[in-house]
């Protein structure tokens, strides 16, 4: 079962990010919004949400190595090739190797780029959560629902921990950055909740449109809550970006809405979202995120909005083309790769 009206909504998110890094339809500044939505998707999806007892696969080493092994060619291909590309058409970006080099490791990355950074370190900490969830899972009995609020909270230690206590920075676009994974661990928690069950499959045609309707004042929030419209409001306010100053609040609500469309897909927004061009876009959107900024280097229109429209189209397109040409046959090739090793497809144990 894959949640279809997700690809859908990450593509409106890379849209957002694109929009707001070319100050166009209003929401310059609202990146940060969408940022905090993508780290509560990846914690959602960690958790394995329609795979019952997904976390098991962490007590074998195999788990372990099959994770790191999928993540790495999920992300660094693209990245790499995307960043030695640049490097070597443009300049002005990457002003040395030693820049680049700090790019490619995650040392110090170059504007949007950051949040990969902080992504990275979330996949490499995230299988240790994991693993203690499936011991606490295994030899607690503690439900999934239990499993959930128990995250919810340790996201809210986290945040405030990384946020307000330790000195541990990243670096990032030039300046160290409070590490995000509380939003990871937030998403974690919600997917736990959704996967207990507890909300189960909407049916009643009454209750579809309410919460279809509690989705769409969540998905308009995101214009309501630009520096645009809130300075309107309060001149005060015209440089507020919620965003960056409750990223925590952010993701929650982000992650209010993916119960919401999880547990509601028949409704009108989870089947507007899983249209076949939103889903054919959405699972390219990782792509659209890291190419869109380079190629706003190219782009100098009169207007903001038809920045946007090119920088929309061209990332778009070239995302579609990485992810159909290279990014999943790539993912299926290694995923066979991995099932001819004795160790880490089961077949060893199957033949003893």
């Amino acid at each position: 079962m894959r949640l279809n009206q997700f690809d859908g909504l990450r593509f409106l998110a890379s849209m957002t990010v694109v929009a707001s890094h070319t100050a166009a339809l209003g929401l310059y500044g609202q990146g940060g919004v969408m940022v905090s939505l993508f780290f509560v998707l990846s914690g959602f999806f960690m958790a394995m949400p329609v795979k019952k007892d997904g976390e098991e696969k962490f007590l074998s080493p195999k788990g372990w190595i099959v994770f790191y092994v999928n993540r790495i060619v999920r992300i660094i291909p693209l990245y790499w090739g995307s960043l030695l590309l640049v490097y070597w058409l443009f300049d002005k970006v990457f002003v040395n190797p030693q820049q680049l080099l700090q790019n490619m490791f995650f040392v110090n990355c170059w504007g949007h780029l950051w949040f990969l950074q902080h992504e990275m370190l979330c996949y490499v900490l995230a299988p240790v959560l994991m693993l203690l969830i499936a011991l606490v899972k295994k030899y607690l009995k503690v439900p999934d629902f239990g499993i959930g609020a128990g995250i919810f909270v340790l996201s809210i230690a986290v945040h405030y921990y990384f946020n307000y206590v330790s000195g541990f920075r990243l670096m990032g676009n030039g300046k160290p950055q409070p590490f995000r994974i509380g939003l990871f661990v937030l998403g974690i928690a919600f997917g736990y909740i959704y996967k207990s069950g507890i909300l189960h499959t909407i049916k009643g045609r009454g209750l579809s449109l309410a919460l279809d309707a509690i989705s769409a004042l969540i998905m308009a929030g995101v214009f309501v809550s630009a520096p645009r419209f809130l300075e309107k409001i309060n001149p005060a306010l015209q440089n507020y970006m919620v965003g960056w100053t409750l990223p925590w609040v952010c993701g929650f609500v982000g992650g209010i809405l993916l119960l919401l469309l999880a547990v509601n897909p028949g409704g009108i927004i989870s089947r507007l979202l899983s249209l076949k061009w939103f889903v054919r876009f959405g699972r390219a959107s990782y792509g659209i995120y890291v190419l869109h900024f380079f190629m706003l280097s190219m782009i100098t229109f009169s207007t903001s909005l038809k920045n946007f429209a090119a920088a929309a189209l061209l990332s778009s397109c070239a995302a579609v083309v990485f992810y159909e040409w290279m990014e999943e046959p790539l993912a299926q090739y290694v995923k066979q790769l991995l099932n001819r090793i004795p160790f880490l497809s089961g077949k060893a144990q199957r033949t003893a």
